[in-house]
């Protein structure tokens, strides 16, 4: 009995283990993804206030992204 109740525990912390490492890896993901979505936003930003009126900077960089990363 004492057996079954060891390896119950050492499920339990190998589960932990693992759903914490995944909820890491997830806020980490997240992170990297919201630095990125700012940059974009700021370089778009950037480019638009450059270009002339009129110059479609976020269409053509839409479709050239398009292009590049399917």
């Amino acid at each position: 009995m004492e057996l079954a109740k060891s390896h119950l525990d050492n499920i339990k912390a190998l589960k932990s283990a693992i759903l914490q490492s995944r909820y890491r890896a997830a806020a980490l993901v997240n992170k990297e993804l919201l630095s990125l979505y700012f940059a974009v936003g700021k370089f778009i930003s950037q480019k638009i206030e450059e270009e002339k009126w009129g110059a479609k900077v976020i269409e053509n960089l839409s479709a050239d992204l398009q292009l590049e990363l399917p």
